[in-house]
């Protein structure tokens, strides 16, 4: 309805403009109302604090869920390690930066190799990605 229109609108807008696609994303993750958030065959759901894929259940840990859900909020950014690990791990965390690495192949195993999809790119010497590569 209302939230359509508005993205009907941006849906126009050059792509090379990196601030409305950020207010184009802000606009898409709000118009879901359910407070979930939508890549592909791929569901989180915030509140219920649960992932699917084409309606299956994920099992996934509550760190594994916030890496995800980080990476959802980002879609279509590369986001690097180090920001993964300020915003996901907190800025206390002062473990091994390998940690970002391993939790990134726990969700690949669960959710791009467990379902047949590719969500989760690396872009080399940079960080990661969210984009539906199906």
């Amino acid at each position: 309805p209302e939230d359509d229109a508005v993205l009907r609108g941006w849906a126009d807008a050059p792509e090379s403009d990196p601030a409305m696609a950020i207010m184009a994303r802000s606009v898409w993750m709000s118009a879901a109302g359910d407070g979930g958030l939508r890549l592909g065959r791929l569901n989180l759901d915030i509140a219920a604090h649960e992932a699917t894929v084409d309606g299956t259940a994920v099992d996934l840990t509550k760190k594994e869920f916030d890496l995800l859900r980080y990476l959802l909020e980002n879609k279509g950014i590369v986001v690097t390690r180090d920001a993964l690990l300020r915003n996901v791990w907190g800025y206390e965390y002062e473990g091994e930066s390998s940690v970002v690495g391993v939790y990134i192949r726990f969700l690949r195993a669960k959710i791009d190799e467990a379902f047949g999809v590719k969500y989760i790119h690396t872009v080399r010497g940079v960080g990661y990605v969210m984009k539906d590569g199906e």
